[in-house]
């Protein structure tokens, strides 16, 4: 991952409490921000396999500014989560 992804990653505070590893794959045919086990960014598809997507946190100062993301889902923005009260927070598409 570019030193750019890895300032990004430090700004916005995200990390991966139960394991894998922030991956960001724009330009991705899907494009993935989040956690997991293995390189959804690797073969160009953007998709992490649902059984090694884990939960991603987030700084929760930074709550208001988190821009919206559109999941690769029929829902959509709809489907886009940020809860800055859980513990640790979280952000990702349900």
């Amino acid at each position: 991952m570019s030193a750019n992804y890895n300032a990004m990653i430090e700004y916005w505070g995200l990390g991966c409490p139960n394991g894998g590893k922030v991956c960001i794959c724009e330009g991705a045919r899907s494009e993935f921000i989040g956690c997991c086990l293995s390189d959804p960014c690797a073969d160009g598809s953007g998709t992490c396999p649902e059984k090694h997507i884990r939960q991603t946190t987030f700084s929760e100062d930074k709550y208001a500014y988190v821009p919206i993301q559109d999941c690769d889902s029929a829902e959509g923005k709809d489907n886009w989560y940020t809860c800055e009260f859980n513990k640790p927070p979280f952000l990702g598409c349900c």
